[in-house]
């Protein structure tokens, strides 16, 4: 059996890291597209977390996460996740879809 040594963390340390979290999670941007490519929601990734966290603990989430799901589908909503870079743009992030070639 191997020794586990116990680990210490301060209060600081935590902090710090849950404001680089945060941090990070401010750069992305979730974005909700129609098939136009008009975008329909479009927030920061950190606003995108919290509100999910809060819909879980609503009394019938998933009765509204399927009618999301089907309405979502109905109206073939895209959803991008965005990273901005230093000078304010955008760039998109690579889906599995992109990376796969036509045969």
């Amino acid at each position: 059996m191997t020794e586990q040594k116990p680990t210490q963390f301060s209060g600081e340390s935590i902090i710090e890291r849950g404001k680089e979290i945060v941090e990070m999670g401010n750069e992305r941007r979730l974005v909700v597209r129609r098939e136009s490519g008009e975008p329909l929601i479009d927030v920061s990734l950190t606003v995108a977390v919290a509100a999910a966290v809060v819909f879980f603990f609503l009394p019938i989430s998933w009765v509204w996460l399927l009618v999301l799901a089907v309405v979502g589908v109905a109206m073939k909503l895209r959803i991008e996740v965005l990273r901005e870079v230093g000078d304010g743009g955008t760039i998109e992030m690579k889906t599995k879809n992109e990376d796969i070639e036509d045969v």
